[in-house]
Order: structure tokens, then C-alpha cells, then sequence
């Protein structure tokens, strides 16, 4: 016997797809990049909930980890927001834990591509006024360089 779930037609793309409530968000999405020794760069895409709070604090954890077992060595962890797509909660209380636990291993987090205007939730702003925040990745590694003097 097989079951099959009920579809509607997808007038925009001509596929079926399943019927019921409004399709959910992609899953959130991270990546990690080196930046330079002693500068990694996480990017954060999609909805920033309790599952993407979830992933982002497991990666930020490997990474000290990795740093407490020696392996590595890092000054400076950037967390670029610019493209989360709702924040629920849990995002905001991720972005303050993982500032605390940088901060208990002495490393610096930067908050990338996230505004603190009156559209951010209040709790979020709360979390950002702890934090360096820039509006983009370049902006950031400038300010990380040291001044050259001539």
C-alpha cells in the first residue's frame, strides 16, 4: 500500500509541491572561512532561530575548542549576519553567548552586515551593543590591521 501526500501545482516553476501550510525557510546555512592567521570568518544565511542559534553556537564552540587543544590560533572571530533572514528566538541569545565565550577565551568577536536600527528585535540591539559591529567583512579586517606608521 503506498501513501501519498496531496500537492498543489507550483504555477511559477510548473513542479507539485507538498500541499499544506506556508513552505518554512530553508534551514539555516554556515560557513567558515580563514581570513589570515588568527582571523576566522563565519557567514551566517538563512533564518536565525532556535535551530541557526543552535548550529552557531556548536560552531563557534569548535572553534575554541580547536584553539584550547592548541591546533590553532585565533585573535578575532567574525560573525557576518548581513544575510540572516528573520530573527526568532534564539538567534539574539546566541549572538551573546558566543560574545561570552570568545571573550572567556580571549578572543575578540566582530559582528558583521547586522544594523542596530529600530527594525533589529530589542534584543538583538541589546546583544550588539556588547559587540564590534561593522557593515561589512572589508570594513571589519581594516580596522583589525594595525596602523602602519610612515
Amino acid at each position: 500500500m503506498t501513501v501519498s501526500s496531496p500537492t498543489r501545482p507550483d504555477t511559477d516553476l510548473g513542479i507539485a509541491v507538498p500541499a499544506g501550510p506556508a513552505l518554512v525557510d530553508a534551514p539555516p546555512a554556515l560557513t567558515v572561512e580563514t581570513l589570515s592567521s588568527g582571523a576566522r570568518l563565519v557567514r551566517t544565511r538563512g533564518p536565525m532561530d532556535r535551530r541557526g542559534s543552535v548550529r552557531l553556537l556548536r560552531l563557534v564552540d569548535a572553534e575554541l575548542t580547536t584553539v584550547r587543544a592548541g591546533r590553532r590560533m585565533l585573535r578575532n572571530l567574525l560573525i557576518d549576519l548581513s544575510e540572516v533572514t528573520r530573527w526568532t528566538r534564539g538567534g539574539p541569545e546566541a549572538i551573546g553567548h558566543a560574545r561570552y565565550a570568545c571573550a572567556r577565551a580571549g578572543i575578540e568577536l566582530l559582528v558583521i552586515g547586522c544594523t542596530m536600527d529600530s527594525s533589529a528585535p530589542l534584543q538583538l540591539r541589546t546583544h550588539l551593543d556588547r559587540c564590534r559591529t561593522y557593515p561589512s567583512v572589508a570594513s571589519a579586517l581594516d580596522a583589525l590591521r594595525p596602523e602602519r606608521t610612515t
